[in-house]
């Protein structure tokens, strides 16, 4: 058995990763928290030989590659809050990559139509285990949501305005993949 890994790199609209703070506070409600993305991933993929259905996956982003795609955020806010996001919460020139090592799992015998992934997940060097199962909606990709404390990863919440306005250690984040794109994966492992 071939035990090199079968690599690919996905782009936005094949792969896209959003993060969804929420705010607190007594400004909240007022203001709409920005939305950041990750538009490229670069995955491993290696077959298991104790299971032929079972697929160890380590998927990366880079942390330097966050953006704001929230529409409200204005310009000049954009490019201070990416800054922020890249140097100051993920701290992307200590930990340059955010990434996923496990296993998928096919939920549904015979199909692709929803996996399920176990494994951990690193932000700024620590890892907690994460599982995330993908199902394929009618759009033709996988999607999965689930949320994460920021505290879980070293990372202090925003405050601003005197504690008005604070961001929740709570992050909801949203994935989407685009499963046609690896049937040669699927094939080759």
């Amino acid at each position: 058995m071939d035990n090199h890994p079968t690599l690919i790199t996905l782009h936005d609209p094949d792969f896209l990763v959003t993060l969804m703070p929420t705010h607190e506070g007594p400004l909240g409600g007022l203001v709409e928290p920005p939305v950041v993305a990750f538009r490229t991933a670069n995955f491993a993929f290696h077959k298991l030989e104790s299971d032929d259905r079972t697929v160890r996956v380590v998927a990366t982003v880079e942390a330097a590659a966050a953006a704001v795609i929230s529409e409200a955020t204005l310009v000049n806010d954009r490019s201070k809050i990416e800054r922020a996001v890249r140097e100051d919460i993920l701290q992307s020139s200590r930990h340059p990559q955010i990434r996923w090592d496990g296993t998928l799992h096919p939920l549904q015998p015979g199909t692709q139509r929803s996996v399920r992934f176990d494994g951990l997940l690193e932000i700024r060097g620590k890892r907690i285990p994460a599982t995330l199962t993908l199902h394929q909606k009618p759009d033709g990709f996988w999607h999965a949501e689930s949320e994460f404390r920021q505290t879980e990863f070293g990372i202090e919440p925003v405050s601003t305005l005197l504690g008005g306005l604070r961001s929740s250690d709570r992050v909801h984040f949203h994935v989407r993949l685009n499963p046609a794109r690896l049937d040669a994966v699927w094939a080759k492992t």
